[in-house]
């Protein structure tokens, strides 16, 4: 159940200095195969899976950089090796990634380096890592994802924006479908929240379909109901369009809310 010879890692994290020589993730101990990255290591951002230290990833980042919470993204495998910083492409190595196989005598550290030594001066604020290189529409709403949760800004394909202060702050749970090509989609999610969507049609290239919520209490109101109801969930959800998608089907797991029935429930819009 863990990397081999491909995964997809996004790390949103800001270092105290561009001097320390430190990991934000890394297999114990750092020898030769890993998988590990340093964000940074003495002002040089790394990643590897499997082989070091020939064909990785390996590029210089100024203090502010460095210093700023930021979404670095990291694909590897046999193809080849990419970096994002808040979206945007930094670097790609066109070397695929060799396997990593010492599960059995290393473990896993999250801001340590290895056994005895200093760990990672900075704070880490979420780690995801998947073991299979996602594709092209997942990077995008995972990135937009991470943006809308922690406040930043991304500087390519920044497709949510409802979780800005002008559109009222819809930054929790953000979750999203879309399509790059007929190779790249992402078609069914409900991510961290209740709500998921689902079989969309008239998904073409270049559409998406993103929400989020308020952050409200997810619990029953009885002020701004309309006529004939009894309550409504203070929660609101916003979605945003890109393109023009035909129809989609919304599900919500209520499973937490208590004993309701199909026929109880509206939909508000």
């Amino acid at each position: 159940n863990f990397v081999t010879n491909q995964a997809s890692s996004f790390v949103v994290s800001q270092a105290d200095n561009t001097t320390q020589e430190s990991c934000v993730y890394t297999t114990d101990p750092l020898d030769v195969p890993r998988f590990s990255n340093h964000i940074p290591w003495s002002g040089t951002v790394y990643f590897d899976i499997g082989d070091c230290c020939n064909d990785r990833i390996q590029t210089a980042f100024t203090n502010a950089e460095l210093t700023n919470y930021a979404v670095w993204s990291y694909d590897g495998n046999a193809s080849g090796k990419q970096l994002y910083r808040n979206g945007t492409q930094e670097q790609n190595v066109g070397v695929g990634t060799l396997t990593y196989g010492s599960h059995g005598s290393h473990r896993f550290n999250i801001g340590g380096f290895t056994t005895g030594s200093q760990g990672f001066q900075g704070d880490i604020t979420e780690v995801i890592i998947f073991t299979t290189k996602v594709n092209t529409a997942q990077r995008y709403i995972i990135q937009n994802y991470l943006a809308a949760k922690y406040g930043l800004a991304l500087s390519a394909n920044d497709y949510y924006t409802m979780d800005n202060a002008g559109s009222g702050d819809y930054d929790h749970d953000v979750a999203g479908i879309g399509r790059v090509d007929a190779s790249n989609t992402q078609t069914d999610s409900r991510g961290t929240g209740i709500v998921r969507i689902f079989g969309a049609s008239g998904l073409g290239d270049g559409e998406y379909f993103f929400w989020g919520h308020d952050n409200g209490a997810a619990e029953s109101q009885t002020s701004n109901v309309p006529s004939g109801l009894q309550g409504r969930l203070t929660r609101v959800w916003r979605g945003q369009e890109v393109g023009g998608i035909t129809d989609l089907d919304i599900e919500f797991d209520l499973t937490d809310l208590g004993p309701v029935t199909a026929s109880h429930l509206r939909l508000l819009i």
